[in-house]
């Protein structure tokens, strides 16, 4: 009995050295190799607006507002990727997205390969919400499956992974996104010659920066009332 006692206490003791920390990697991820994308303190592997996305108390507040130059960027473009992060509404109706292979200072949304909606979408100001505008989705191209928040002031984990043309995105240990976009939208990203409006997408908009190969990472401000910390990233 002595014996297992031991034994059991052992396991807590290496389960409790391998316990991440805010801003670290787990044992696990540094033999994957992941390395951080934010240190806890500071922006340096970021661009972009450098006033409105600010280090406080080991996570990034963001203060800032909707438009192109109210974005925050990685320095490094990435091609394919499994990015996590741990995100916090800490106000209701938050409206935020992470870009994907976008470039900076564009719509990633329809610059970058897609924009992953990060989205309050239970709050009542969105009341008629679009099926593609829900948390997790690549927005106007693919709805994810609608999930459950957490309540105003918990911390949520995700992970967005990008493999060639397609994303699949996980929210708090379940997959909500899974989808080839370039399969979504029957290889047409831009409506037809001479169109505005592009049949093959669900939004009738057109991508033309669905099929990039490679670009930043954003984080794309659209009002304040969101915490990140956590960031990392390994390249495939």
């Amino acid at each position: 009995m002595r014996r297992l006692v031991l034994l059991l206490l052992l396991c807590l003791g290496i389960a409790a050295a391998d316990a991440r920390r805010p801003n670290t990697l787990s044992r696990q991820e540094k033999r994957e190799g992941f390395h951080l994308l934010f240190n806890g303190r500071d922006l340096a592997q970021w661009t972009g607006d450098m006033r409105n996305y600010i280090p406080v108390d080991g996570a990034i507040k963001v203060t800032a507002e909707y438009g192109d130059d109210h974005n925050l960027y990685t320095r490094r473009e990435y091609r394919d990727f499994v990015f996590r992060f741990d995100f916090c509404f800490t106000e209701a109706g938050v409206n935020n997205g992470i870009g994907i292979r976008t470039p900076m200072g564009k719509d990633a949304a329809y610059y970058g390969m897609c924009e992953v909606q990060i989205l309050d979408h239970d709050a009542p100001v969105y009341q008629g919400l679009a099926d593609y505008q829900v948390h997790g989705s690549a927005y106007g191209l693919v709805a994810a499956k609608r999930a459950k928040h957490r309540p105003l002031g918990q911390w949520s984990e995700e992970e967005i992974r990008v493999v060639g043309d397609s994303v699949i995105v996980v929210l708090n240990g379940e997959e909500i996104l899974r989808a080839d976009l370039r399969a979504a939208c029957q290889g047409h990203n831009v409506a037809p010659e001479g169109s505005q409006r592009n049949p093959y997408t669900i939004d009738h908009q057109s991508h033309p920066g669905l099929f990039n190969e490679k670009g930043h990472i954003g984080l794309l401000g659209h009002g304040t009332g969101i915490l990140f910390r956590n960031l990392r990233i390994k390249e495939l």
